[in-house]
């Protein structure tokens, strides 16, 4: 022991301590400390830490209170190299001891996205003009105040009472992912549910109140480099993403993959020039839940009765309900309940995400004013290339029954479908699908169906078809359809197509185009050939303000001649605007005081600021990242702009105020002096400061005494100028004028 204390002591005394530049897989990490002994070098365990390097252990002595660890002993999972002339000490680290870079490959939210919610509100309105029907109409309206927004809808026609549809309060927690809805809803919950129109309230779990938030799970590629190298991702043999990586492990998540099977794979080029291949197949649906995540409706309230014609009919309480979660990344399970006065349905359910496809199946019991029942259902499902298939079977007792199927209704007993579809070449494709039904009251049918389809070239599609089809009612019967679509101009389709039916035969011929996103025409012409005649033609036009349409329709030796007005105003800022019909969110643009700026929605113009400088904005999506830009060469040179793009997310059927900060420059210009002892000298670099109103307006003053102030309210100002160690009070006044540039001569001052 003692011999081993004076050799420890004795290399000590030997040790140097230098200052190198170091380098760990090629790349540089700035500068450490470390300590010569003999052929071995130490480092210290902080300073590498630091770096990145991690997990390492080999032999470690403390020095003066800090731990080292010599690099000899961390052989084979770090080598090294020290160039003493040069002072450069060269790291070789396994992969797995330089941490993990974790690289999303599918874009993010934007990192400059404003969630809104200003206080707005919208109506919607649509008449129908027309020389059968006299007219009819029917509004939309909504407010939307502090994450609530209460709509309703009404309708009526000649001769009818105005009758209300559907009224709710919608409450959104996007950071809870949660929705609350009081009012008329609609309620389903599921494959072997039903669906029904209640008054109540129900509460949900929204995943679109996130759009960038993805609920199922996600495809991610690993791998590990020793040197800085630049990886590329292809998803089937498309590149999707190129990114530069730091030696170490790598993740990259998210990779943006499609519905069906993907074949994804990444090439890794390092930077000695060679180059590696990883490949991975995934079988992407969105039906299964990421481990860990749910989904749930629940609903609770009153049968709504003679939607439509009735405005105040409510009877049986009901309630719908169904839940579901991810109990890992490739299995999902669920469940759904649904209670009324006389009835109980319930049952279980199961997603399955497999290496090749998707299953699902659900099991349900249900009685119903003493009649019990079952049912049964499953689906298996493949989307890939160049083939797809699949297949679903549905099984019920003839008194099963859910709040919109009792259980003397007619039912399928049985329900079996089956498809298979393949992709021939580039341009075509060909699907054959059956299905066989045996309902409870109506007997069996079984259907057949071959679609085709082929792209000719860039401007011409064929499609065909043909259906066998045989009814216990009906009996045999056969159909075939056999069409073409070309594109006759940028922005018109013309279609002609042949059917031949039990009804008889049909030649149909369509030319339309439709109205363009922004303002502008759009028109159709139909026309139908065969056992019965008919024809159509239809002028519309799309304006700032709303749609307009005009159509004639003949049949059977009738002409109709209907008129069509469909609009909407919205409120928001402060004012009231015309526009389009509003169906989610919206904006209006501010550029205050600036009329004749050209706005874009997602790089499309839609529509000039009027004489306030406002511009609204229909139809944006809500709760995501709409891009809004202005543009500057509309901005008169006496102004200064402060942004021209900014990317809002506006409420559900809410408004957004998207200002833009343009203001008017008008300078103010002097020359300022000093009375000091008695003699007047220009204080030279001092500093002018203004304070008004909490706001500061500052110059520094030149040689002579000149200063500059931007923006400075018209009045009198007290200000104060800085010059060595004096410090001079005065009073400032700057006249009302509109010129871009107001001047005030000299102004004196005078310490006191």
């Amino acid at each position: 022991m003692l011999a081993g204390l004076l050799v420890s002591a004795t290399a000590r005394a030997q040790d140097q301590r230098a200052l190198f530049a170091l380098v760990i897989n090629q790349v540089d990490k700035g500068e450490i400390l470390v300590i010569l002994r003999g052929a071995d070098v130490l480092a210290a365990v902080g300073s590498l830490e630091a770096t990145g390097l991690k997990g390492f252990a080999g032999q470690r002595e403390t020095i003066n209170g800090e731990a080292f660890v010599s690099l000899d002993s961390l052989k084979p999972d770090v080598t090294y190299t020290l160039d003493e002339r040069a002072l450069v000490l060269r790291l070789t680290a396994r992969p797995e001891l330089l941490g993990s870079n974790v690289l999303q490959v599918e874009s993010d939210r934007p990192p400059d996205i404003e969630y809104r919610r200003d206080r707005s509100a919208f109506a919607n309105y649509a008449v129908n003009v027309g020389s059968g029907i006299g007219y009819d109409y029917f509004v939309d309206a909504g407010v939307s105040t502090g994450g609530a927004l209460f709509t309703t809808t009404f309708s009526g026609a000649r001769g009818e009472p105005t009758v209300r549809g559907l009224s709710s309060v919608t409450l959104d927690r996007p950071k809870e992912l949660r929705r609350i809805v009081a009012g008329d809803a609609f309620a389903s919950s599921g494959l072997l549910g039903g669906a029904v129109l209640m008054g109540g309230a129900s509460v949900s779990r929204e995943y679109s109140l996130d759009p960038y938030f993805v609920r199922y799970p996600t495809f991610s590629l690993s791998g590990a480099v020793v040197t800085p190298s630049i990886v590329e991702v292809y998803v089937n043999d498309r590149l999707v993403r190129t990114e530069q990586i730091q030696p170490g492990e790598f993740d990259l998540t998210k990779v943006p993959i499609t519905n069906g099977r993907n074949d994804a794979k990444i090439i890794i080029r390092d930077a000695f020039g060679g180059v590696r291949e990883l490949s991975q197949g995934y079988y992407l649906t969105t039906n299964v839940l990421a481990k860990g995540l749910q989904e749930y409706e629940y609903s609770a309230g009153f049968v709504r009765h003679g939607f439509g014609t009735d405005s105040w009919s409510y009877g049986t309480p009901v309630f719908v309900g169904h839940h579901r979660v991810g109990l890992s990344d490739t299995l999902t399970a669920g469940g759904r309940l649904e209670l009324r006065s006389d009835l109980v349905s319930l049952g279980p359910d199961l997603t399955a995400r497999l290496p090749f496809g998707e299953l699902e199946g659900s099991v349900a019991i249900s009685r119903e004013q003493g009649f019990g029942g079952a049912a049964l259902a499953g689906a298996y499902n493949y989307s890939g290339k160049p083939a797809g298939f699949g297949g679903s079977l549905r099984l019920m007792t003839s008194h099963y029954a859910t709040t919109s199927l009792h259980a003397g209704d007619d039912r399928p007993l049985v329900d079996a479908a089956e498809f298979a579809s393949v992709q021939l070449g580039p341009k075509a494709s060909l699907t054959l699908q059956r299905r066989d039904a045996t309902l409870s009251l109506s007997g069996s049918s079984a259907r057949t169906a071959i679609i085709g389809s082929m792209r000719v070239n860039g401007r011409t599609d064929i499609f065909l078809s043909g259906t066998a089809e045989h009814s216990s009612s009906f009996g045999a019967s056969r159909e075939f359809f056999v069409g073409v679509s070309v594109r006759v101009v940028p922005h018109a389709m013309a279609n002609v197509s042949y059917e031949q039916s039990p009804d008889g035969d049909r030649l149909v011929t369509d030319l339309q185009q439709p109205v363009p996103v922004g303002t502008g025409w759009g028109y159709r012409f139909h026309g139908e050939r065969g056992d019965s005649a008919a024809s159509a033609a239809a002028a519309q036009y799309q304006g700032r303000y709303g749609r307009y349409e005009v159509r004639s329709d003949s049949f059977g030796g009738q002409q109709e001649t209907t008129a069509a007005i469909n609009g909407g105003i919205a409120a928001i800022g402060g004012g009231i605007y015309p526009s389009r019909p509003i169906q989610d969110g919206f904006a209006l643009v501010r550029v205050p005081r600036v009329p004749g700026v050209r706005a874009y929605a997602s790089n499309q113009e839609i529509g000039r600021t009027d004489g306030g400088g406002n511009l609204l904005v229909p139809n944006l999506l809500s709760y995501y990242g709409n891009v809004l830009n202005i543009s500057d060469q509309d901005i008169p040179l006496d102004h200064a702009v402060g942004a021209v793009r900014k990317t809002v997310a506006p409420p559900y059927r809410g408004g957004a105020l998207v200002e833009f900060p343009v203001a008017r420059v008008q300078s103010v210009s002097g020359t300022l002096q000093l009375t000091v002892a008695g003699s007047t000298i220009a204080p030279a670099y001092a500093q002018l400061t203004i304070e008004e109103n909490g706001k500061k307006y500052e110059s520094p003053v030149g040689e002579k005494g000149e200063f500059y102030l931007e923006n400075v309210p018209p009045g009198k100002h007290e200000a104060v100028v800085e010059y060595h160690d004096i410090t001079c009070r005065f009073t400032l006044t700057i006249p009302a004028s509109d010129a871009p540039v107001i001047t005030t001569g000299t102004v004196t001052c005078t310490p006191q």
